[in-house]
């Protein structure tokens, strides 16, 4: 800059001293003495003033911008909890069905946006579980009031439940039958041709009904009228079978008795 003002420029810039510090310059001419009058100034101290400013500029916007973020965080916050707020009661209405013995009650449907069709949904899925519950109930009931004996096998004909009326009839205790094949309740009437005819009703109708012959856990042969069916899933595999059966041995007896009286008439 200095061989700029020797030759007549006058103004301002930057330029290095001779001990190496850049340095904001000005001269200005002074004609009647055919001098030029320079002014120097280092532009660190020169730009320190701006710098501060700069320093404060950005720490209010990062502080402006926490608050910003943080209100915007709090507003979201509000209205996500306000508008999943009945999302969140189904949720913990849920969650408190496996150990709520109490019937869960509808949850209001206040609104008619998406979410309202959501708690909708929600109370038609309680309607139909407590629809379902109540005919389960009533299976149950019946399963375990039956007068009848009452044995449900897998497809492969090992007992997975009995009624009361099984164990006063046979004697023999759920413990001691699960896992079984019914085959232990045999007493040995019937020959392998009855079983075969049985089993090929049952295959080709779904159900069989007869009388047979079996044997109490004290030895006792008794009687029975006895009803199975086969339960059926979707695709048509056996998922169950399911025995009903009566004791009809008093019922045999008076019948032999009837039959004896009229020969012996005869």
């Amino acid at each position: 800059m200095h061989d700029q003002y020797m030759q007549g420029f006058e103004g301002f810039g930057e330029a290095v001293s001779s001990r190496g510090v850049l340095e904001l310059t000005a001269a200005k001419s002074v004609p009647l003495a055919n001098w030029f009058m320079v002014v120097t100034l280092p532009a660190q101290e020169a730009y320190a003033p701006v710098g501060a400013m700069l320093q404060r500029i950005f720490i209010g916007a990062l502080v402006l911008t926490l608050l910003a973020g943080a209100l915007t965080w709090w507003v979201i916050t509000r209205l996500l909890q306000r508008q999943l707020a009945p999302m969140l009661v189904a949720t913990r209405t849920l969650a408190a069905l496996a150990n709520n013995p109490e019937p869960v009650t509808a949850l209001p449907v206040a609104r008619e946006d998406e979410i309202g069709e959501l708690i909708g949904g929600f109370n038609r899925l309680l309607q139909t579980l407590r629809q379902r519950e109540a005919k389960l109930e009533l299976a149950a009931s019946v399963f375990t009031h039956a007068r009848e004996g009452i044995m449900i096998t897998d497809p492969a004909g090992r007992i997975m439940e009995v009624n009361e009326a099984f164990t006063r009839i046979t004697g023999f205790t759920s413990s001691e039958v699960l896992g079984q094949n019914p085959r232990l309740l045999g007493s040995g009437r019937h020959d392998a041709a009855y079983f075969e005819t049985m089993w090929a009703t049952l295959n080709r109708q779904g159900h069989w009904y007869g009388e047979i012959w079996n044997r109490r856990k004290n030895g006792d042969v008794f009687a029975e009228l006895q009803t199975i069916s086969a339960v059926r899933d979707t695709t048509g595999a056996v998922q169950h079978y399911v025995s009903l059966f009566s004791d009809i041995t008093d019922q045999k007896a008076h019948e032999s008795e009837l039959d004896r009286m009229a020969h012996f008439d005869a």
